[in-house]
This record gives C-alpha cells, structure tokens and sequence, in this order.
C-alpha cells in the first residue's frame, strides 16, 4: 500500500539512562560531590535527523540508609541547593521542568512526579524513585537533534554518600 505525505517510519523504543556526554557513552552514576560551581550536569541529546519522544522521566536513588521525606535519599535534611530538570538547547533553558522549585528532598521528589515507588531490600539498600508519566497531565516531550535540544538533570550538591544514582527516561525513536 503506498504512502501519501511522506516516507514512513516506525517507532523505535527509547530507554536511556541520561549521562554526562548526552549520547549514552559518557558516566551515568549521579554520585558525586557536586556544587553551584561546579555542577553535574546528566543530560540526553538525540543526535542530527533523529527525534526523542520522552513519555517518562525515571529518578532513582539507592540508598542504605533510612529514607524520610524531609531527606534527599538519606541525606539528612535534604540538599542545600537542589536538582534541576529542564530542557535547554544552544540558547539557554526552553522549559524549567521543576518550575523553579529544585528537588531538594524525597517529599519534593513525590509531589513533582505522577507516581513514586519506595522498595525496601533485605540487603539494606533501599531504592526511592520518582516517575514522571508526562502522559497523565502534559504532553510528551520532543528533543530535536537538529535543534540540539536536550533534557538536563543538574545536580549541585554533595551525593557522595548516595549507593545509587540515576536519570533513564522512556520514550521512542
């Protein structure tokens, strides 16, 4: 059956876990000691000709320590300065995902995400994760290679004592 308007194509599933070189090569563990000067920036770029479609942005932060909510993982207190998730391109930010309100502790984490899962595991690591389902309440985000839009976690605390840490989004190609 020919096709009017256009070559098609089919989707391909997108599942990537965000790193600092944008293209699934760079380091994808979020633990660190970051800070406002010299942040960690974990970012997804779809390389020239290609699109992103993201439907879901997963936040997952293993921790053998007790995980309250006024805490990051088991940072107690939280993060002084917070993470960022927004979608930037060669100009500067397109669109702050945190709504200039940082995610600086796992209460933060659960009331900006659509859903949240806490799993405790018998070796003592305790997994927390924050799933935006961007499907529920927005539409879905597009990354445009040629564009050179990206979706950017930045990270500017000290995660160092963190057993776990990572971006993955979902999607298709």
């Amino acid at each position: 059956m020919p096709l009017i308007g256009g070559a098609h194509r089919d989707n391909f599933p997108l599942d990537k876990t965000l790193d600092e070189n944008g293209d699934g090569t760079g380091n994808r563990s979020a633990i660190g000691n970051y800070s406002l000067i010299s942040p960690g920036i974990f970012f997804i770029q779809p390389p020239p000709n290609e699109i992103y479609v993201i439907n879901t942005i997963i936040i997952t932060i293993l921790d053998n320590g007790t995980q309250n909510y006024n805490d990051y993982g088991s940072i107690g207190g939280g993060l002084s300065n917070g993470i960022l998730v927004d979608i930037s391109d060669d100009t500067g930010i397109v669109r702050d995902l945190t709504s200039g309100l940082p995610l600086i502790n796992n209460f933060r984490l659960t009331v900006s995400s659509s859903e949240y899962r806490a799993v405790n595991y018998d070796g003592g690591i305790d997994a927390f994760q924050g799933i935006w389902n961007l499907n529920i309440n927005q539409a879905p985000i597009k990354l445009y290679g040629d564009q050179g839009t990206r979706l950017n976690v930045t990270c500017r605390d000290n995660l160092s004592t963190l057993v776990g840490h990572q971006f993955t989004v979902l999607g298709y190609v």
